[in-house]
């Protein structure tokens, strides 16, 4: 398997305990693409049953340096409304609907020459984050609805 793709659920994994404090105790992991020869997505989610949500990390590896590195973070309610971390942070600035540029400064880029670290580093972003506002959001019945531009709104 990929090795970036080894490292970062190791780290992922390494983390398993803090979402097991927050009720998410149930670790579910899908590779997908795995004899693709560019893209390989991981896909790893902690889910609490109690609750009906689910907090999904995802990752892409690629050999295409144009492709850029991402650690892609949502939380989804009863297997059926989601939202993404940099949706809710974007929101919770402008207070307005949310159009896919204003998440961009949001999103949790992982520089490819220092992988281990950049990964760990994105992480942590994304652990300390969870320690805010969004906790309750993750740990309770609370939810939040973010209304969100369609493109398809254009015409």
């Amino acid at each position: 398997m990929d090795k970036e793709i080894e490292i970062f659920k190791k780290l992922l994994f390494f983390n398993r305990d803090y979402f097991g404090k927050m009720g998410y105790t149930h670790y579910v992991e899908e590779i997908y693409n795995v004899n693709s020869l560019e893209n390989i997505f991981c896909v790893c989610s902690f889910c609490n049953d109690e609750l009906s949500k689910k907090i999904t990390f995802t990752f892409c590896s690629s050999v295409k340096e144009s492709i850029e590195k991402v650690i892609e973070v949502y939380l989804t309610e009863n297997n059926s409304t989601s939202i993404d971390i940099p949706t809710f942070l974007a929101y919770k600035e402008l207070k307005r609907k949310i159009r896919h540029e204003d998440t961009e400064k949001y999103w949790f880029k992982v520089d490819p020459k220092r992988l281990e670290e950049s990964i760990q580093e994105q992480l942590a972003k994304i652990i300390a984050l969870l320690n805010t506002d969004l906790h309750k959001i993750f740990t309770t019945d609370e939810w939040i609805d973010i209304p969100t531009h369609d493109p398809r709104d254009d015409y």
